[in-house]
C-alpha cells in the first residue's frame, strides 16, 4: 500500500509540475503567441528557456537490443544566453524492469562523462540525475537548440508510461542567476498513445496451404522510426520493434515470379470465369486477380500466360507476392474483394513478445503450389518429335506429338534449338485439338521457345496416339543440317490432367516414319484466338494454296452478325474480328474450297 501511494504521489507531482510548466507555453501552430515567461519574472525581461526530453530515433547503435530505448535532453532559448549550470532529475514511470545503460549515455557538457547517474526509487520508478557544469550556449531560436545529454535505458518487458523532470537548477553563466525553465515531456501520464515500449515480435509467413515462404522482407515503421530486415530461412524470426506504441509491419517479396505458377492456374481461372468450377477460397481469388483489378476476368488469364511464356509484359507493375495478416477474416459467401483486408498489420505494442503472422499469396498461384514443399516424385509424360534435316533457305515443319494415350487438361513446354542451324518462323496448331481452348507461344530469347495449351472443359482430353500437339516451323540456315530440339531448364515442362495432377514431360526423338500423319496433303486450318475473349480477337486461316474464303459469324439464334468474303493467299493469314459484338455465344463459320468448319466463340 505504501508503494502504491508513493507511485501515485509521484505521478500527481509530475502532472502538477507539467501543468505549471506548460501554462506559459504558446499553443502549437498559433503564430504571434508570446514567448513563455518564467513564473515570477516580469514580461519583457528574460524569456524562459525550454528544456525538453524527447525520444531519440537517430544514431542508434547497431548493437542496441530490442529492449534498448533512447532519449535526448534538449535546451532551447528565445534569445542568446549562456548558462553555467544545469542540474535536474528525470523520473521514468514504467512497467517491467528498467535500467540506465552507461556505455550509451553521454553528454557534450560533461568532462570525463561522470555527470549522469541513476537510482531506483520504487519498482516502477527510475530516477536519472544529470549534473552539467560549464558554458552552455544554445544560441537563439529553433536553430540554436542544443542537446544536453543522451540517455540510454534498457528495459525488459517494459513500457515507459510517463517522464517527469524534477529538481531543476538552471543558472546563468557568470552571474549565477537562477532561471526557471519551461519543461516539455515526450511521454505524459495521461496519454497512453505516447508510451515508449521495448518489445520484439515473432514475424512469420506461410502460404494458406501451410508451406513456409522463404526470403520475406519486412519494414516496421512508427513515430519516425523505420526498421527493415529479411527472414532468410523457413522459420519465423524474432524482430526488434520500434520503441513506439503504434507501428505498422509490412511484408514484401518480389523475387521468383514463376514460383508455383503454371498453366494449370490458367485452367482454374478459366473454369471460374466459365462458372464450371469455382475457386472456393478467398485467398485463391486474391491470387487469381493477377492484375489487381479486384475482379477475375480473361485479362488475368492472358496476363498470367504472358508471365509463363517469358513475355516481359507479364505482371508488369504488379507485386509478385501479396500478404494478408492471418487475423483478417473474410465474409463467408461473398466476393473476397468486398472484404476489408489490409496488406499491413498495425501493432499496438505491449510488453513482452508479440506475434505478426501473415499469409503469403503468390500472384497467379491459384492451386497453392508456391512456397517450400516436401519433395515428391512425379510421373512422366512422353512427347516426341520427328527427326528432320534442312536445306539452307528452306522451311521445315516439325511435329511434336503424343506417342501414348493420356488424359489432357493443360501443358506447358520450354524447348531449345540450335540457332546456328535454324531460325524459328512460326508455330502451327493442328485441327485435331478442340477450338474451345487457350493456346499461345512466345520466344523470349532466340533459341528458346515456350508454349502453353489449356482446355476450359472439366473433363480431360483423350489424345490419340501420334496426334500432333503443335508444329514448329524452322527456316534452315545451313545445307543438309541435322535438326534437334530439347527441353529447356528455364521453365518446368509439365502436363496436367483434369484433376490437376502434374507429370514431368519427357521429350524423345523418333524416326519420321513413326509419326502418325492425320492430315491430307492439302489440309487447311481455321481458328479463333483468343477464345473466350474479353475484347479483341482474331480469325486465323492457314491455306495450302490461294482461294476464295467466306467467314461468317452468327449468334446462337442463327442471325448473321458479321461477314467477310475475299480471296486469301496461301499460307497463314489473320483477320481482325469485329469489336462490336456484345457478350454472348457465337458461331464462326469458315467456308473454303476444301470444306467448311464451324467454331464456337464466347465473348465476355
Amino acid at each position: 500500500m505504501l508503494l502504491y501511494q508513493k507511485i501515485r504521489q509521484t505521478l500527481l507531482f509530475i502532472q502538477t509540475f507539467s501543468a505549471i510548466a506548460l501554462a506559459g507555453m504558446p499553443a502549437s501552430g498559433r503564430p504571434g503567441c508570446p514567448e513563455p515567461v518564467a513564473p515570477g519574472v516580469p514580461a519583457g525581461m528574460i524569456a524562459s528557456p525550454v528544456i525538453s526530453v524527447e525520444r531519440a530515433l537517430d544514431s542508434i547503435p547497431a548493437a542496441a537490443g530490442c529492449g534498448d530505448m533512447f532519449f535526448d535532453l534538449f535546451i532551447q532559448t528565445a534569445q542568446t544566453e549562456q548558462y553555467g549550470e544545469a542540474v535536474l532529475s528525470l523520473i521514468f514511470v514504467h512497467t517491467g524492469s528498467l535500467a540506465l545503460i552507461s556505455e550509451y549515455t553521454f553528454s557534450g557538457y560533461c568532462p570525463g562523462g561522470q555527470c549522469v547517474g541513476s537510482s531506483v526509487s520504487a519498482d516502477s520508478l527510475l530516477r536519472v540525475d544529470i549534473s552539467l557544469r560549464g558554458v552552455i550556449s544554445p544560441g537563439a531560436g529553433a536553430s540554436g537548440r542544443k542537446r544536453l545529454s543522451r540517455i540510454a535505458l534498457r528495459g525488459s518487458n517494459s513500457c515507459i508510461t510517463a517522464i517527469g523532470v524534477t529538481d531543476v537548477s538552471l543558472r546563468m553563466a557568470g552571474t549565477g542567476r537562477p532561471v526557471t525553465p519551461v519543461i516539455r515531456s515526450a511521454v505524459t501520464p495521461d496519454n497512453s498513445g505516447d508510451d515508449v515500449c521495448a518489445g520484439e515480435v515473432e514475424f512469420s509467413c506461410s502460404t494458406p496451404e501451410g508451406n513456409p515462404v522463404k526470403g520475406v522482407g519486412y519494414t516496421i515503421t512508427g513515430g519516425g522510426c523505420t526498421m527493415t530486415g529479411t527472414v532468410d530461412d523457413y522459420s519465423s524470426k524474432l524482430v526488434c520493434l520500434c520503441p513506439v506504441k503504434e507501428q505498422v509491419i509490412r511484408p514484401f517479396k518480389s523475387d521468383d515470379p514463376l514460383n508455383g505458377v503454371t498453366v494449370f492456374d490458367q485452367v482454374l481461372i478459366f473454369r471460374h470465369i466459365l462458372a464450371t468450377e469455382g475457386l472456393g477460397s478467398p485467398y485463391r481469388m486474391l491470387a487469381a486477380d493477377v492484375n489487381e483489378s479486384k475482379s477475375i476476368t480473361m485479362y488475368d488469364v492472358v496476363t498470367l500466360g504472358k508471365l509463363i511464356l517469358g513475355d516481359s509484359a507479364g505482371l508488369a507493375g504488379v507485386a509478385s507476392w501479396r500478404f494478408v495478416p492471418k487475423n483478417v477474416s473474410f465474409d463467408q459467401g461473398t466476393n473476397s474483394f468486398t472484404s476489408d483486408f489490409t496488406k499491413n498489420m498495425v501493432l499496438s505494442v505491449t510488453p513482452g513478445r508479440m506475434e505478426a503472422s501473415f499469409y503469403g499469396i503468390k500472384t497467379g498461384d491459384v492451386n497453392g503450389a508456391a512456397g517450400e514443399r516436401p519433395a515428391g516424385e512425379r510421373g512422366r509424360t512422353s512427347l516426341a518429335f520427328a527427326e528432320f534435316r534442312g536445306v539452307a533457305g528452306s522451311e521445315t515443319e516439325v511435329p511434336v506429338f503424343a506417342p501414348e494415350l493420356y488424359d489432357l487438361a493443360a501443358w506447358q513446354l520450354a524447348l531449345r534449338y540450335d540457332t546456328a542451324k535454324y531460325r524459328l518462323s512460326d508455330v502451327r496448331w493442328p485441327e485435331e485439338l478442340p477450338a474451345f481452348q487457350g493456346r499461345d507461344w512466345h520466344e523470349p530469347r532466340r533459341g528458346e521457345v515456350r508454349l502453353v495449351w489449356y482446355s476450359g472443359e472439366r473433363a480431360g482430353l483423350r489424345v490419340d496416339r501420334g496426334t500432333p500437339l503443335f508444329y514448329l516451323r524452322f527456316v534452315s540456315l545451313e545445307n543438309d543440317s541435322e535438326g534437334r530440339i530439347s527441353l529447356s531448364g528455364d521453365m518446368e515442362s509439365l502436363a496436367y490432367n483434369a484433376a490437376g495432377a502434374a507429370t514431368d514431360i519427357q521429350l524423345d526423338r523418333l524416326p519420321a516414319a513413326a509419326v502418325l500423319r492425320k492430315q491430307a496433303p492439302e489440309s487447311w486450318e481455321a481458328a479463333v484466338y483468343p477464345n473466350p475473349v474479353l475484347e479483341h480477337f482474331r480469325l486465323n486461316l492457314t491455306m495450302p494454296r490461294g482461294g476464295y474464303c467466306r467467314i461468317r459469324i452468327t449468334d446462337q439464334f442463327g442471325r448473321q452478325r458479321w461477314l467477310l468474303e475475299q480471296y486469301v493467299e496461301a499460307g497463314f493469314r489473320s483477320f481482325n474480328g469485329p469489336d462490336t459484338l456484345p457478350g454472348g455465344v457465337y458461331f464462326v463459320q469458315f467456308v473454303t474450297e476444301w470444306g467448311t468448319r464451324e467454331l464456337r466463340l464466347r465473348k465476355f
